[in-house]
């Protein structure tokens, strides 16, 4: 049995918010393509929000190039209730709504004396109490951005084509090597067949020089016997004596 350590995590498509597994190309659903989320940009992002045109927009807990952690993380710390870290990465109305609760628990303070008066106090509790609970929002953004779950727009359409020229950029470098390496086997096997061609050629050389080895030694042979076979009619003993015998 799998353990659970070892199964897949799960991640959430930034545009439908489908639970999809990490590594996966693009999204089942609204077909997005995660290597695009590499070349989008938060600036763009707020570009579009002021433009009101957020349907380029998507929320990502993925930081982009141009967000710093350490300054979104400072930011948070130090300037949260007035939501300047919502403001830095274009979240204006998360922005806005800790700035005014922030404003209005100045305001609280400031005029306690005579809020406290009106219905024995029962306004200002109120009030308070919605104040800190929106205030709530501020701590609760600093863990998020901690763990890196804080939501941050990015415009992702308006670098498609930018991403589709990454892509066919991929693809040519791809193919290239893919052409390299077939132009590497194709001249391995050039090279395989000039040496088989040479063996071929080395191994005929050594053939007809074997066969002329051969026929040299088969011509000797043949000399060889020729001259015994002279030597024997020459030196033949029955012809020797008839032609003695002829001479006396």
């Amino acid at each position: 049995m799998q353990k659970l350590s070892q199964l897949p995590k799960k991640i959430t498509c930034p545009r439908c918010g489908l639970k999809i597994y990490e590594g996966a190309y693009k999204c089942p659903d609204c077909g997005l393509i995660f290597s695009r989320l590499e070349l989008a940009t938060n600036k763009d992002a707020k570009t579009l929000i002021r433009k009101k045109e957020k349907d380029f927009v998507l929320k990502s807990s993925q930081l982009p190039e141009d967000v710093s952690f350490i300054k979104l993380l400072m930011l948070a710390i130090f300037l949260g209730p007035l939501g300047a870290h919502c403001f830095y990465v274009g979240r204006y109305w998360r922005a806005s709504f800790l700035l005014i609760d922030m404003i209005a628990i100045f305001f609280l303070v400031l005029f306690n004396s005579y809020l406290i008066q009106v219905d024995e106090g029962a306004l200002i509790g109120s009030l308070s109490t919605i104040c800190g609970f929106i205030m709530l929002m501020w701590p609760w953004d600093i863990l998020m951005i901690i763990f890196k779950k804080f939501k941050v727009p990015i415009a992702i359409d308006i670098t498609a084509n930018q991403a589709l020229n990454c892509e066919d950029d991929n693809l040519r470098k791809t193919k290239t090597e893919d052409d390299n390496v077939k132009n590497n086997i194709e001249e391995n096997n050039i090279n395989r067949n000039d040496i088989k061609e040479i063996d071929n050629q080395t191994k005929v050389k050594n053939d007809n020089q074997d066969e002329t080895k051969n026929q040299t030694l088969l011509d000797s042979q043949n000399r060889k016997l020729d001259k015994q076979y002279n030597d024997e009619v020459l030196f033949d003993p029955i012809s020797w004596k008839e032609s003695n015998k002829e001479k006396k």
